[in-house]
């Protein structure tokens, strides 16, 4: 009975984590986002940037890959950067005031000046998590590089690496909400 029991669990475990390890890929403006993936407490939360659901190419969580696409592929792909982090991350009280252009982590505005990023959109996951969406004023020549330096500063949960779409390139532009 006893190992009948664990052996349940075992695999719900499995199944758990195979289901939270599942990238958004869906090119929607809003769509349900499984609260396990960043540790929240609400169950959903419908994410309103739509950078957030383009196609994921890389994530870096503490510098480490968790997915990677055809690196090879990354050449010439105009690319968003996708950052998400704490809500209370005390680099983030920069944004009080409304103001996006820089963070209060020294660190990290250097990251975004080498890699020639500027911050686009930010946007609110939970009562807990936010996320910021960032666009190279060119194209970066090592994104997998941005992405994990950038994963490395304290209280970012994950960066993503997403594809923007054709038809979002021509009007992507420099709006941030």
């Amino acid at each position: 009975m006893n190992k009948l029991f664990c052996t349940i669990i075992g695999m719900l475990t499995l199944l758990l984590v195979a289901a939270c390890n599942q990238p958004a890929n869906t090119p929607e403006t809003t769509a349900e986002v499984e609260s396990s993936t960043l540790n929240t407490r609400s169950t959903q939360q419908k994410i309103e940037a739509a950078a957030y659901h383009y196609k994921t190419l890389a994530a870096f969580r503490d510098g480490e890959v968790q997915h990677l696409a055809d690196a090879a592929n990354l050449a010439g792909k105009k690319v968003s950067v996708v950052v998400l982090y704490e809500a209370l991350a005390p680099w983030a009280e920069a944004f009080s005031n409304g103001e996006y252009t820089t963070t209060g982590d020294d660190h990290l505005n250097g990251l975004m000046e080498v890699y020639s990023l500027a911050i686009v959109k930010r946007f609110a996951i939970d009562d807990e998590n936010e996320g910021l969406v960032f666009e190279p004023s060119a194209m970066i020549d090592d994104p997998i590089a941005a992405a994990k330096d950038l994963s490395l500063i304290d209280h970012v949960l994950m960066v993503e690496i997403k594809e923007v779409p054709p038809a979002e390139e021509e009007n992507s532009t420099a709006d941030v909400h």
